[in-house]
């Protein structure tokens, strides 16, 4: 339906209704009289009754004991009247029914509980030409349940959620969307959704969705065993019960590859690790976490926010941890281990802490669980870490090639790491190389520290000092028969 408003200040609107819109209808004889909005002059509240008097073209349609319709925010007249599968109820509503076959909300559909519901959503999925596929391009969309539902839980505008959802079978494409809707754990559980147990599976992406758990969930809330192009958001996955809970608010065990999995505005508490990705399968390759973005993380109620097992293209950014006991960490926000093969290409930003309940070890640390015998992180990237219970900013160790700036409190660095550090102590601003030691200025000259001694490359250029009262410079090199010259410099 659409409704004209050209008559009103010069101005032309015209409003739809939805496909899955109603109107009310009042009264049930003939047309009737049509509530109109509250006009310009009548600023009280109230909205006025006006006669319909004017003709009604149907464009050859009939209509017929229509009662009469509300209208909202103007006393614009109805222009047109359109719209597929239109029709009244027994309670006299109208309804534009009907949506794409895609689109599959899951009160349509019988269950005692929210798993059964999405079970039989599942199963009615049409196959793709190829039978191991599902077809692709499908929408589940959760809302708040009816208290009448046999599937909502005692009391509460929540699902229960007694058993996990499976999604397998290289099924793709499919997106869950659960806005703020609140889903319990009403039975001892492992998870409440389990992607790709059995083969890789693609395009599985969660949005939304507040679910609890007491004391009943064994092992994650997500629990990830292999995904292609993954996305998860604005989940919100709390334990009620304390910390340590849960092993893992989501849980990447990867057993047959994964990669390019998305997690951004997500909130966990009461996990020891807020998120954990670890072997499911020694011989996956580079590590599970392959493609890993993770953005704009809340995550603690344990020992880390985020624990990661070997892994290779990582970005995490805005990751914190909060006040409460069921938000902060013991140990570490992040910590990168290596027990099979390393995390490389790993870049952390803006990691911060609201407050933390407890004294805890680091932001970010890389750390050999290898005794020396696995391989070396490689390449980890650190900026922007700014904490107060924790007693080192980062912690690195066992590490080929390390960078960091923007440090706070100081960090720590093991004799066995590689790279650069900048940060502040006290007001002074220091900057550290470890195993290697390089400076260049103006593209030519080069001086290096080593491990046994100072180099200077170029020919004969000299190191250049200044004098402790900072008023004379002095070139410093040696000739070619090995005699030290001191040359002013202007």
């Amino acid at each position: 339906m659409t409704r004209d408003d050209s008559s009103i200040d010069g101005a032309e609107s015209d409003w739809t209704l939805p496909r899955r819109g109603t109107l009310g209808l009042l009264g049930t004889a003939g047309l009737g009289t049509l509530l109109a909005g509250t006009a310009a002059g009548d600023r009280n509240g109230e909205q006025p009754w006006h006669e319909w008097d004017a003709d009604v073209d149907a464009g050859g349609h009939s209509l017929a004991e229509l009662g009469a319709l509300a209208t909202v925010a103007t006393d614009a007249p109805i222009a047109d009247f359109a719209g597929e599968n239109l029709r009244v109820d027994d309670d006299g509503v109208l309804n534009a029914e009907g949506s794409p076959d895609s689109i599959h909300v899951v009160t349509d559909y019988p269950g005692d509980t929210l798993d059964q519901k999405l079970e039989n959503v599942l199963d009615a999925l049409p196959e793709g030409d190829d039978l191991s596929h599902r077809q692709p391009g499908h929408r589940i969309v959760i809302p708040a349940p009816d208290p009448d539902d046999p599937a909502a839980a005692d009391g509460l505008p929540a699902w229960r959620f007694e058993s996990p959802v499976e999604i397998a079978d290289n099924t793709g494409k499919l997106v869950f969307e659960m806005g703020w809707t609140l889903i319990y754990a009403t039975a001892s559980i492992e998870s409440f959704f389990v992607i790709g147990p059995d083969e890789k599976t693609e395009n599985i992406n969660l949005y939304g969705g507040m679910f609890y758990a007491r004391g009943n969930l064994e092992r994650s809330f997500v629990d990830i065993r292999g995904v292609g192009h993954m996305h998860v958001s604005r989940m919100y996955l709390q334990s009620l019960t304390g910390r340590n809970a849960v092993p893992a608010g989501i849980r990447l065990a990867d057993s047959h590859g994964s990669s390019e999995l998305t997690i951004t505005d997500t909130e966990v508490t009461g996990c020891r690790d807020g998120f954990r990705a670890e072997y499911g399968n020694d011989d996956v390759p580079y590590g599970p976490s392959f493609d890993l973005d993770i953005r704009n993380w809340r995550g603690g109620g344990g020992e880390h926010s985020i624990r990661i097992d070997g892994g290779a293209s990582i970005t995490l950014d805005s990751i914190q941890v909060g006040g409460h006991p069921l938000q902060s960490v013991s140990e570490d926000i992040v910590r990168l281990e290596n027990s099979v093969n390393e995390t490389r290409s790993v870049s952390i930003s803006n990691v911060h802490e609201r407050h933390n309940a407890m004294d805890y070890h680091s932001g970010v640390r890389a750390v050999d669980v290898t005794d020396g015998e696995g391989p070396r992180h490689n390449g980890i990237f650190v900026e922007n870490v700014d904490l107060f219970h924790a007693e080192y900013s980062t912690d690195i160790e066992y590490t080929s090639y390390f960078d960091q700036q923007n440090l706070r409190p100081a960090p720590r660095v093991s004799d066995d790491a590689t790279g650069s550090t900048r940060w502040f102590d006290a007001g002074v601003q220091k900057h550290r190389t470890d195993r290697s030691h390089e400076f260049h200025a103006g593209g030519s000259p080069s001086f290096a520290v080593e491990e046994d001694d100072v180099r200077i490359a170029g020919a004969g250029n000299g190191a250049v000092l200044t004098t402790p009262d900072g008023e004379d410079r002095y070139r410093v090199r040696l000739d070619n028969d090995g005699n030290l010259i001191t040359e002013a410099v202007e």
